[in-house]
């Protein structure tokens, strides 16, 4: 894969995050009709997704260090990025203290920033979204974003989606929408 960038950093350090293929995102009728593994296929759809983002980093946005290669074949099996606190969902759950402003502030400006780089995440929702130690949100999780205008089979999280068949960037505002709403909800309880 020459176009993409392969980690030279050590994926056992405990700062990084080691981001595997889903067993569950194979589905072998889906690979016999595509010619190929699906959950491979994914992984490096989001490896070339995050080699455009590692070239505008953003901090809003998961710094990504490229993807790491199989010591026997040199294929790709894992992607590597930084590693950050909880979730959103978890720290909402766990009772933590969240400041919404920040938060909500934070994951607009990394959505502005993946849309004037021409994509659109697709799937904005609390397990997408960690939180620095600052309380800064940070967006994560790329195998949905595409290309504005593009389709794929990969498009969000069921209820925190518009359903779009196609990536334009109302759907990451949809998805802000809907953690605003689950934030205002979270916060009555």
């Amino acid at each position: 894969l020459p176009q993409l960038t392969r980690a030279t950093r050590p994926p056992d350090a405990p700062e990084f995050y080691v981001k595997k293929p889903h067993v569950v995102e194979y589905d072998a009728n889906d690979a016999r009709a595509m010619g190929g593994n699906t959950a491979a296929q994914n992984l490096a759809h989001e490896a070339q997704i995050c080699n455009v983002l590692m070239k505008h980093p953003h901090p809003n946005i998961c710094n990504y260090y490229g993807y790491i290669a199989s010591h026997t074949d040199g294929r790709m099996e894992a992607l590597l990025f930084d590693r950050h606190g909880s979730d959103l969902r978890k720290t909402v759950r766990d009772k933590l203290e969240v400041n919404v402003d920040v938060v909500v502030a934070g994951i607009s400006a990394g959505i502005q920033h993946l849309h004037s780089l021409g994509y659109v995440h697709n799937d904005i929702n609390p397990s997408n979204v960690v939180l620095r130690p600052s309380g800064e949100p940070v967006i994560i999780d790329f195998d949905s974003c595409r290309e504005i205008g593009t389709s794929g089979k990969k498009m969000g999280t069921t209820g925190w989606t518009n359903n779009a068949p196609v990536s334009k960037p109302e759907n990451d505002w949809y998805g802000l929408e809907k953690v605003k709403q689950w934030l205002a909800e979270k916060a009555k309880q």
